[in-house]
C-alpha cells in the first residue's frame, strides 16, 4: 500500500492512491517507509527504547505463563501449601508496587536511562536465578526482587 503524503507548512495529510484519484488529496511527494521514520524524527534512541519496551512485555507475558504452567509443576515438585504456592505469581504483583515508587524517585535523582538500565540488568539477571533457583525460600527472595 502506497501511502501518500501531502506536506504543506504546519500541516500533513495523508491518504492512498484511490483518495487522490478520487480527488480527496492531492499528493505532492510519495514517502517511503524510511523517509516517513526519518522525517518523524525517530532516532536511535527512540528506538532502543521501543526495544527495551518490548523486552519487558515479553517479560510481563512470560509472567502469565509461569503461573500457569510451571508454578503446579512446582507446587508437587517442592510439596508446597496452598498458600506457599499462591505466593509465587503474587508476591511480584505485591512487591511491583513498591518497585515502582522506588525506580521513580530514583529515576528523578539520577535520571531515566540510568535506572532502566539498572533496573533491566537487575531483572535479567535476577530472572534467571528464578531459573536456576532450587528451593521456594530462594524462588520467593529472587522473584520478590525481580519486581
Amino acid at each position: 500500500l502506497d501511502i501518500i503524503a501531502t506536506v504543506r507548512p504546519g500541516t500533513c495529510e495523508c491518504g492512498t492512491e484511490d483518495d487522490a484519484a478520487r480527488g480527496d488529496a492531492v499528493p505532492s511527494h510519495r514517502l517511503t517507509v524510511q523517509e516517513f521514520f526519518t522525517l518523524s524524527g525517530l532516532g536511535r534512541f527512540q528506538y532502543l527504547h521501543a526495544l527495551c519496551f518490548v523486552v519487558v512485555f515479553i517479560r510481563d507475558g512470560m509472567e502469565v505463563i509461569y503461573a500457569a504452567l510451571i508454578k503446579p509443576s512446582l507446587v508437587c515438585l517442592w510439596e508446597l501449601s496452598t498458600f506457599e504456592g499462591a505466593l509465587i505469581p503474587a508476591l511480584p504483583a505485591i512487591t511491583y508496587a513498591v518497585g515502582s515508587q522506588v525506580a521513580g524517585i530514583a529515576a528523578d535523582k539520577l535520571g531515566r536511562k540510568p535506572c532502566l538500565q539498572v533496573c533491566l540488568g537487575l531483572t535479567l539477571a535476577l530472572d534467571i536465578g528464578c531459573a536456576f533457583s532450587e528451593s521456594f525460600l530462594v524462588l520467593i527472595i529472587l522473584r520478590a526482587s525481580s519486581a
